[in-house]
């Protein structure tokens, strides 16, 4: 029975008891109908005593007896009249074919009193005398084969939608979990109740629904981390290339003054330009370093006011652009965005950083947002299309000892982790910077 289906192992268990009490039923049917039986044979023939006696009270006596003897003839009761004179009684032994001393023979006697019309007092016996035990047995087994045929047919039916109705559910989850297993999106159950089959299928739909989130989270995640790698190579890739070469020429520089070649004989000038060098590299390290770190600042997310970091920002260069008498225009008023704060203030120091060292003597500076983007606006000399490509590759200012060439590399690369559009473009007064201000509920 263990490996039998759960359907054809209920159905069995079903008709197996239905059958029990099929037959448990039918023999009790069969021994208890003689007794019933017996019972109401005897009340119908008292019954019948009790009409007769009274249908022919104070009636002729001469047909009271042909009355009494037509009675008798067509009928199983026997009726005799008793003499007055106790002994003439009646013999009912001899009168009538019984054996009284045999167990299976029953004999019921009803005994009545009438008047003849002459006043003359009658004792009516009506005797019955037959096995009824055995017609009862006789009638129970005409009948008994049928009711048992027809009830295995009732058991079996009942026992198949009984079955039926119990497994289906069972059969259902069944299903649907095994297309929940190969994670199928649309692989829910149907809730038609609410006892604890419903329950348990909301349970099931619950569960089902939350790993699919885990296992939406975990791919996400997943392709964050492969892509956050895949940026860490390239990075280092570029960064460990660009390195090469100002590595390079201060090694030149040290042979050359190690040798005393040329003008490098001079040892004093060229070993304060390889202190610049080195001090530019190490600020360039911490630089890049900062930047893999910011890299890893995607999950740390905050509601930010721009506005507010912005002046926060602008009081760190509030003298420099003071120094060129430069107007900063601030149009911002409580835009936000979802971002880490450090981040955002390393995206914003750049870019003003940016604005205020390029800008014009006696110019202007505009910050604001337009058609969803942030954008910052400086008046300086218009860069060409090469000189605005050049102006995000990693070192491009490495000749401008002012610069240390990672400004726009920085906030091309923290707003490229965040998927930010960006974009710098020419404007009316010099040069725009934007970038897309992303759903805050995204």
């Amino acid at each position: 029975m263990k490996k039998i289906k759960l359907f054809p192992k209920i159905f069995l268990y079903t008709f197996a008891i239905m059958s029990f009490l099929i037959i448990i039923s039918h023999l009790l049917i069969y021994f208890i109908f003689p007794i019933t039986y017996l019972e109401n044979r005897k009340d119908s023939i008292k019954n019948t005593a009790d009409i007769l006696a009274e249908s022919i009270d104070g009636l002729d006596k001469s047909f009271i007896n042909k009355y009494l003897e037509l009675f008798s003839k067509n009928n199983e009761v026997k009726v005799f009249i008793k003499n007055g004179a106790i002994d003439n009684e009646v013999n009912l032994e001899n009168k009538i074919d019984i054996n009284l001393d045999s167990e299976n023979n029953s004999v019921i006697i009803e005994e009545r009193s009438v008047k003849t019309r002459e006043d003359e007092n009658l004792v009516l016996y009506f005797v019955s005398s037959k096995d009824m035990k055995r017609e009862a047995k006789n009638i129970s087994l005409s009948f008994l084969p049928y009711t048992l045929i027809v009830s295995f047919i009732f058991s079996i039916a009942i026992s198949y939608f009984y079955t039926k109705i119990i497994v289906s559910p069972i059969v259902e989850i069944t299903k649907v979990t095994n297309n929940m297993m190969k994670l199928e999106k649309d692989a829910l159950l149907k809730v038609k109740s609410y006892d604890e089959i419903g329950s348990l299928k909301n349970q099931i739909n619950t569960l089902y629904i939350r790993l699919l989130g885990v296992i939406d989270d975990l791919d996400k995640k997943n392709k964050e981390i492969i892509e956050l790698e895949k940026m860490k190579v390239e990075f280092l890739r570029s960064t460990s290339h660009e390195l090469k070469t100002p590595l390079a020429s201060l090694r030149i520089i040290l042979e050359n003054m190690k040798y005393n070649v040329g003008k490098y004989k001079d040892r004093d000038k060229y070993l304060s330009v390889s202190i610049e060098t080195i001090d530019k590299l190490t600020k360039m390290t911490v630089e890049i370093l900062k930047v893999s770190s910011f890299q890893e600042l995607k999950d740390d997310k905050e509601l930010l006011n721009i506005n507010q970091e912005v002046k926060t920002i602008l009081e760190d260069y509030m003298v420099l652009s003071n120094n060129k008498n430069i107007e900063i225009n601030n149009f911002l008023d409580e835009e936000e965005i979802y971002m880490s704060k450090l981040a955002l203030r390393k995206v914003l120091a750049n870019l003003v950083s940016n604005a205020v060292k390029y800008s014009y003597a006696n110019g202007k500076i505009n910050i604001g947002v337009k058609n969803n983007y942030f954008f910052i606006e400086n008046s300086c000399e218009p860069l060409n299309e090469k000189q605005i490509k050049e102006s995000f590759d990693l070192f491009s200012g490495v000749e401008d000892k002012s610069s240390n060439g990672l400004g726009l590399f920085i906030v091309k690369n923290i707003l490229l982790n965040y998927g930010i559009n960006y974009k710098f473009e020419k404007s009316d007064i010099g040069m725009i910077f934007y970038f897309k201000l992303p759903n805050i509920y995204s």
